[in-house]
Parts: C-alpha cells; sequence; structure tokens
C-alpha cells in the first residue's frame, strides 16, 4: 500500500519540502500539501537602518527583510543552506550554520561579531537565539516582522486523513504538531516524522503506528527520515 505524505507547513516552504522530497528519492512522492500556517507581515516599530548583522532563522524572515528596512548588504547569520541562498539572493553577506539553531549560535559566538544585531523572526518561534547569543556576551535584538496564522486544513487533506491509506506527517515545530493535533476525525494510520525530540502530536484518539525523530535538525535529516519510513510503507 502506499503511502501518502500530509505537509502542513507555510505553502512555499511546503512546496519546497515536497520537491526535495522528489529530487531525493528520485521520482514522485505522494504528497498532499496543505499548510496549518501562514505567514502575515506585523509592522515594526523603530528604525533598523543601523543594523549591521541580521540573524536568519527561516526563510520567511529572510522575506521581510526588506520591507522592514534591514540595510542590503550586511552580514546574515544563516540558519542553513536554503536560507542563506535566499539572503545572498537579495545581496547579503551571508555565514551558514548547519542547519540548526544550535550551530547558527556556535557560528556567531565563534566569530564575536561587533555592531548592532537582529534576530529577524516570527511571532512564534522554537529554540532560544537571541538568549543564547547575549548570554555569550553578544548584544542581539528579537524583532519580530510577521505571524504565524493559523488556517484550516485542505478539504483533501481532510478527506485523506479520514481514510484507510497510511499518512506520514512531517512535523517542523511544536506549533505545528500542536495545530495539527486539534484537526478532528483521524482514521488513516498516522506515521509521525519530527524535527526533534519535543515534538509529538497530543491528542487521544490520534491514530499514530509510529514516530521517527530525525537524526539532524535541519530539512535535510527531514527529507531523509520521511523518505525512509515512506520507503518502509511504499516498497
Amino acid at each position: 500500500m502506499s503511502a501518502t505524505v500530509l505537509i502542513t507547513r507555510p505553502k512555499a516552504q511546503a512546496e519546497a519540502f515536497a520537491a526535495s522530497l522528489e529530487a531525493a528519492h528520485g521520482g514522485p512522492v505522494n504528497c498532499v500539501i496543505s499548510p496549518l500556517i501562514e505567514i502575515a507581515p506585523v509592522a515594526v516599530v523603530g528604525a533598523l537602518d543601523e543594523v549591521k548583522h541580521v540573524v536568519f532563522t527561516s526563510i520567511n524572515g529572510v522575506s521581510q527583510a526588506m520591507r522592514v528596512g534591514i540595510p542590503v548588504g550586511i552580514t546574515a547569520w544563516c540558519v542553513g543552506t536554503r536560507t542563506a541562498q535566499a539572503a545572498a539572493e537579495l545581496g547579503f553577506d551571508v555565514r551558514i550554520a548547519d542547519g540548526n539553531n544550535r550551530s547558527l549560535v556556535a557560528l556567531i559566538v565563534a566569530q564575536a561579531p561587533v555592531g548592532r544585531m537582529v534576530h529577524l523572526r516570527g511571532r512564534h518561534v522554537a529554540g532560544t537565539v537571541v538568549d543564547d547569543v547575549s548570554a555569550a556576551g553578544i548584544n542581539c535584538e528579537a524583532v519580530i516582522a510577521y505571524d504565524q496564522v493559523a488556517i484550516a486544513p485542505t478539504q483533501l487533506a481532510l478527506d485523506t486523513l479520514k481514510g484507510e491509506t497510511p499518512i506520514i506527517v512531517p512535523l517542523f515545530s511544536p506549533r505545528s504538531a500542536k495545530l495539527f493535533g486539534q484537526i478532528a476525525d483521524f482514521n488513516a494510520p498516522l506515521h509521525l516524522v519530527v524535527i526533534s525530540e519535543a515534538i509529538d502530536v497530543v491528542q487521544q484518539n490520534a491514530p499514530v503506528v509510529s514516530r521517527a525523530v530525525a537524526k539532524s535538525r535541519d530539512g535535510v535529516g527531514m527529507v531523509a527520515a520521511t523518505l525512509a519510513r515512506y520507503a518502509e510503507i511504499s516498497p
């Protein structure tokens, strides 16, 4: 029986993840894209024209940089390759971590940059980048540039969840897991793939058959873990 991969990330990231799955798989992967979060820009108070360093932990932050007035060409400390590529395309001088917040903090602390630094982020975050960088004596400010607004699943996603086909659900954050857990009427057997041990779906009636944790806390790890489960269910 072929499995379905249900991707609940914001639209652009969901499409990119589906493309990464197919590229790594070397062929089509049965995916249903149903974002549970929509990126909504928010007003930023205060000028940012004197910022010398910007921290990006997602492409969503990069997409808001020009709108809020981050100076082009300054150093951008990026969590991973995909985020760095997006920042470089806008003209930032990128520094690239190994795909997770821990390596990003380590990179910043090791190079000890001087000058005003901001973490351009969403209202909801997993991790403590600003606190961890500041604890090392490097001043870093959080600037909330967008909100991650919850949206309803698509009818296709609901129909798929009510079916009998096994569903693989990659979950990248505790909030995504929480929103997914709020969907009613699960029937299909669920196989969760999570980016960290802290992420789970807490719902009494959710038919969770398995839960796999990615070996690395980044997109590469999530692609590998998702495809490993896909291969087991869809030989």
